[in-house]
Order: C-alpha cells, then sequence, then structure tokens
C-alpha cells in the first residue's frame, strides 16, 4: 500500500514539472507590438503564478534538504518581483498611459495655439506693430509653460520607471543565484536516484526560471525588457527638451528684438511643429500602444 502511495505521489509531481514547463511562459517578440505591451504581460504573469509558489516552497521545505536561509530568500525575492510586477501594473503603466492620454487631447489644442502665433507673425510683418509683438511674447510663453509641464511630468515618470527597471533587474540577479543552488540540489538527488526529492527541487527550480524568464523579458541576450521602454522615454524625454529649448529660445527673440526677424520665426516654428508631430506625438503612440 504504501508503494502504492509513492507512486502515485511520484506521478504527481511529475505533472506538476509538466504544467510548470507550460504555464506564463516569457512572451514571444513576435506576439507583443511595443515595450509597454510586452511589459504589461509579463508583469500580468508574475502576478498570475504567485499564488502558487508558497506551495512548492512548503513541498521542498518538508521533503528536501535545502536550507532554510535559501528557502527564505527565494520567498522573499519572490515576493520582491510580486511587489514590483502589482507597481507596474497599479501605478507605473497607468499614469504612462494617463501621460499619453493629456498628450493626445492636448494635440489640437497645440496645433490652435500655434496656428494664432503664426497668423500673428504673418500681421506682425505687414504692420511693425509693438503691441501685436507682445501678444505673440505672451503666447509663446502660455505654449513654452505647456511644453515645459509635459516634460517635467515625463522626467518625474522617466525617474520612477528607471528606480523599477534597477529593483527588477536586482531582484532577477539574486533568484538566478538562488535558483543556482535548487539547480545544484536537484541534480544532486537525480544522480544518487532520490527521484521524489529531485522532483519537488525540480518543481520549484522551474517555477523560479519562469518568473527569472519573465522579469528578463523574450530578448534572448538576457537584457531586462523595460530597458526597451526605457531607452524609448529617454528618446522622448530628449525631444521633451529640444522643444522646450527651442521654445524658450523663440521667447528671448520676441522679447529682446526690436523687430522680429519674422523668416526666421516661421522656420523655427516649423521645427517646433515637426518635432511635436513626428518626434512625441507619433512616437509616444507607437512606444504605448
Amino acid at each position: 500500500m504504501l508503494y502504492i502511495r509513492e507512486i502515485k505521489n511520484y506521478y504527481l509531481i511529475v505533472i506538476c514539472i509538466v504544467i510548470s514547463s507550460f504555464i506564463s511562459n516569457p512572451v514571444s517578440a513576435e506576439m507583443i507590438v511595443g515595450p509597454v505591451s510586452t511589459i504589461n504581460a509579463l508583469t500580468s504573469n508574475i502576478i498570475q503564478i504567485h499564488p502558487s509558489f508558497v506551495d512548492k516552497i512548503t513541498a521542498v521545505k518538508n521533503n528536501t534538504d535545502l536550507s532554510e536561509a535559501t528557502l527564505s530568500n527565494a520567498t522573499n525575492l519572490e515576493n520582491n518581483v510580486f511587489i514590483l510586477a502589482n507597481q507596474w501594473k497599479n501605478i507605473l503603466q497607468p499614469t504612462l498611459y494617463w501621460r499619453k492620454q493629456q498628450i493626445m487631447e492636448y494635440n489640437t489644442k497645440f496645433d490652435d495655439k500655434l496656428k494664432v502665433i503664426k497668423e500673428e507673425i504673418e500681421v506682425q510683418q505687414q504692420v511693425k506693430d509693438p503691441t501685436l509683438q507682445k501678444y505673440i511674447l505672451i503666447d509663446l510663453m502660455h505654449l513654452q509653460s505647456d511644453i515645459t509641464d509635459f516634460k517635467d511630468g515625463f522626467t518625474e515618470l522617466l525617474t520612477q520607471i528607471n528606480g523599477f527597471k534597477q529593483a527588477f533587474a536586482q531582484n532577477s540577479q539574486q533568484l538566478q543565484m538562488v535558483n543556482a543552488k535548487v539547480k545544484v540540489l536537484a541534480d544532486g538527488y537525480d544522480t544518487i536516484g532520490a527521484k521524489q526529492k529531485f522532483l519537488y527541487a525540480q518543481v520549484l527550480y522551474n517555477h523560479i526560471d519562469v518568473i527569472i524568464g519573465n522579469i528578463n523579458g523574450p530578448n534572448t541576450d538576457g537584457n531586462f525588457v523595460t530597458l526597451s521602454l526605457l531607452s524609448s522615454l529617454e528618446s522622448l524625454n530628449t525631444k521633451w527638451n529640444e522643444l522646450d529649448a527651442m521654445l524658450s529660445s523663440l521667447v528671448d527673440e520676441v522679447n529682446r528684438a526690436s523687430q522680429l526677424n519674422t523668416t526666421f520665426m516661421k522656420n523655427r516654428l516649423q521645427t517646433v511643429q515637426d518635432l511635436w508631430k513626428l518626434e512625441i506625438v507619433d512616437k509616444l503612440n507607437s512606444y504605448c500602444q
């Protein structure tokens, strides 16, 4: 009877290993478009498999010789990763989409404000009215203020995502060290033919390996997928700075000039419009699909 029970336990553990090799594996790069959608999928996987981790830890604790320190470390690291995944889901990702929505809604207002300034410059080119030049200055200052607010918001978000990336990467590295110990233990059991102990250890190893894969993302070089998002946002942030600096220079030009160089102003405003449309609005849309 005891022998039959052991066989049943053995096959139950085998089933667990088979199942754990299929659930919530890292998302294929071809399946998801854009870095934000990829991170959404990967963090969702981490959250989905979190509840089953404690059972695997308990099984290894009760049936193998893995140290209490290693088990405690694995538990703490997995919980850290779970908290970070929820931070992305509940804070960072919604904030990113909220920022994007703000910009999309502002896009028409941007066009309207720029159109008014261009029309004022056209009139100023003909009448050379100092009062109108003051209106041009005020409208440019309002436009710059809007852009500065957007830029500052993205800089703050970028800092938060960078901290998220660093914490995720650190936990990934530590989990890899923990899993190396689990692997050594499992291989040792396999070598001496301790099948049940091997299977308990292997189930935990597979689970941690899936977590690590979801942290690092689908890239074969092992780079965490938020590096792609961070690079995208850093590039976007550079364009915000360029746009802000260009509007600042236009404000200075209008403020100090006794007579506007309208040709220069119109060319610079066209560059401002191109920066806004092509380098900020369009790229933000492609990053946050």
